[in-house]
C-alpha cells in the first residue's frame, strides 16, 4: 500500500511540475503554434513598419498557370513572397495571389508585404500600398488578408487579360512594406 501511495505521489508531483512549466512557457507555445499571426494579434507585441526601396521582378507563365505556384520572390536571406496561385477568372481577368513568408522567434519577427497596417485602440485597418506592373501596365489591388497564418499575410492583384500581349510576362513588385513585430517588456 505504501509503495502505491509513493508512486501516486511521485506521479502527482511530476504532473504538477510539468503543468507549471507549461503554464510558464505558454507564451513560447503560442508563438510556436501561431507564429506571426499570434504576435500580430497579441498585446505583448508592438508593430512598426518601414517602407522598402527597390523593385522585385519575377516571371509568370500565362500558358501554364499552375507552374507559377510556389515560385518565390526573395526579399532578403530569411524572407520571401510566394506566388500562391494565378488564375484566369470568368470575367477575363488574371488574378495573382501572393503570400508573404517571414521570420519569427519568441522576441518578435518580421515579414515583407504589399499591405500597410494601421492599428488603433480597438480597430485594425489595412490598405494595399504595393504596386505591381508588367510591360507598362499596372495591375490593380484586388484583395488582401491581414496576418492570417504563422508566416505572414496575403494580397492579390488583377489585370484584364486583354492588356497582356505575351504568355510569358515579367512582373515587378515595388513600394512594399516591412512589418516588424517586437516583444514588449
Amino acid at each position: 500500500m505504501k509503495k502505491k501511495r509513493s508512486i501516486c505521489l511521485i506521479i502527482a508531483i511530476g504532473a504538477c511540475i510539468i503543468l507549471t512549466l507549461l503554464f510558464l512557457k505558454r507564451e513560447n507555445i503560442y508563438v510556436q503554434l501561431g507564429g506571426l499571426q499570434y504576435q500580430f494579434e497579441s498585446m505583448n507585441y508592438s508593430l512598426s513598419q518601414e517602407k522598402v526601396d527597390g523593385e522585385y521582378s519575377f516571371d509568370i507563365d500565362l500558358e501554364d498557370l499552375e507552374s507559377n505556384e510556389n515560385k518565390k520572390i526573395e526579399i532578403d536571406d530569411n524572407c520571401y513572397i510566394e506566388i500562391a496561385s494565378i488564375i484566369l477568372e470568368s470575367n477575363g481577368q488574371y488574378a495573382l495571389h501572393l503570400q508573404s513568408h517571414g521570420e519569427y522567434d519568441f522576441n518578435g519577427g518580421y515579414f515583407y508585404t504589399a499591405n500597410e497596417y494601421y492599428t488603433g485602440d480597438q480597430n485594425n485597418m489595412i490598405t494595399v500600398i504595393g504596386e505591381l506592373e508588367s510591360d507598362g501596365e499596372s495591375w490593380y489591388s484586388s484583395s488582401y488578408l491581414a496576418v492570417s497564418n504563422k508566416y505572414g499575410d496575403s494580397f492579390s492583384y488583377s489585370i484584364d487579360a486583354s492588356k497582356i500581349d505575351s504568355n510569358h510576362v515579367t512582373v515587378t513588385l515595388s513600394n512594399i512594406n516591412k512589418v516588424i513585430l517586437e516583444r514588449e517588456n
